[in-house]
């Protein structure tokens, strides 16, 4: 992990994604989509590997909000250091457009009442759900308080 500066209220915390690294800051907080449920990581947290689920990431800089990035799979490694997620798939919402993801839902959707091909419809599912949660993500905004 790259040694980012930390303080007692923060740890290095970096995102990488197959392609490329995301993010690499100092972080007083990161809540992330586990397979069994949201899991929230402070600094010092007891080491411990997590299998990513579907969702919303929230990272927190010095108590505020700082980003939100769409989470599709992958892995957290979690040290008192530091915190590295390995994710599949990692959009942040701050790239994505409201009008196109609406779009994409009403695509999406055609795509399930017309096609009898069941691969197809999977990948339409699939594709349906991620977009429906990254846009109740936008329109709702954060849900965590920091403490």
């Amino acid at each position: 992990m790259n040694e980012q500066a930390k303080t007692s209220n923060s740890f290095a915390f970096e995102l990488i994604k197959p392609e490329d690294r995301l993010m690499a800051i100092s972080a007083s907080m990161v809540v992330m989509p586990g397979i069994e449920g949201h899991v929230g990581i402070l600094p010092n947290h007891a080491p411990m590997i997590i299998e990513l689920g579907k969702g919303v990431m929230e990272v927190f800089v010095e108590g505020r909000l700082h980003d939100r990035v769409f989470i599709n799979g992958g892995f957290a490694d979690i040290m008192p250091e530091g915190l590295a997620v390995l994710a599949e798939e990692a959009t942040p919402l701050s790239t994505l457009d409201r009008s196109q993801l609406r779009d994409n839902i009403a695509s999406m959707e055609r795509t399930l009442q017309t096609s009898t091909v069941e691969t197809v419809r999977e990948t339409a599912e699939s594709k349906l759900r991620d977009a429906q949660i990254m846009l109740l993500a936008l329109e709702q905004g954060s849900v965590i308080q920091h403490p």
